[in-house]
């Protein structure tokens, strides 16, 4: 179980803009594996909290069926084009049950406090979704930026900043939001705060 040792302490690597979107997919799976063993193996708050910043209740959850009888492992290849080591994640018996465990506690831990600034892209409000904006950016979650750019779903605290959503986009002003992430249209996003809303005007 050397490797076993070896992934807990893994650091994820960063995913550039080279890397592409399959191979970024890939990267992410590739991470989000590595933490997923940390946490079985350690039991440490670190890999949870680490897991609920990537929002992985579901996919931790996928791994729990695949360990639900015996060991299992996850193997990993690249393309020749951008080449880097074939990699394993070695997963012990048992690990269905301590997987289950994780995403059960990391689901009662709050996602933590987001920003982004960019162009707002959409615009929503009727009765069942109230002053909802998109804002194509980069988010970032407690300091940590995703990797890559895009719409990023905001639930806005009030109609006056509605309103001032939609000048912005009328006029191509960017916005910046901060506030609490969220679960919103399906995505992460942010529930901006009472003063999390502001218009950047050239």
């Amino acid at each position: 179980m050397a490797w076993v040792a070896a992934a807990a302490g893994r650091a994820p690597e960063p995913i550039t803009e080279h890397d592409g979107f399959a191979r970024s997919v890939s990267l992410h799976r590739f991470d989000l594996s590595v933490t997923a063993l940390r946490s079985v193996v350690s039991s440490g708050a670190d890999a949870v909290a680490d897991l609920r910043r990537l929002d992985a209740s579901s996919s931790v959850n996928a791994l729990a069926d695949l360990g639900s009888v015996s060991a299992f492992d996850l193997h990993f290849r690249w393309s020749r084009r951008l080449p880097r080591a074939e990699e394993s994640v070695a997963f012990p018996p048992g690990s269905g049950e301590r997987l289950r465990a994780v995403a059960k506690r990391a689901d009662q831990l709050p996602l933590g406090l987001g920003t982004v600034r960019g162009r707002v892209t959409s615009l929503v409000d009727d009765d069942s979704d109230r002053w909802r904006i998109g804002v194509r950016g980069t988010l970032s979650i407690d300091g940590v930026a995703e990797d890559r750019q895009r719409q990023v779903p905001v639930r806005l605290a009030d109609a006056e900043h509605y309103a001032a959503a939609c000048n912005a986009h009328r006029d191509g002003h960017s916005v910046g939001v901060h506030g609490s992430i969220a679960r919103i249209a399906r995505s992460t996003g942010i529930v901006a705060a009472a003063d999390g809303f502001t218009v950047h005007h050239p």
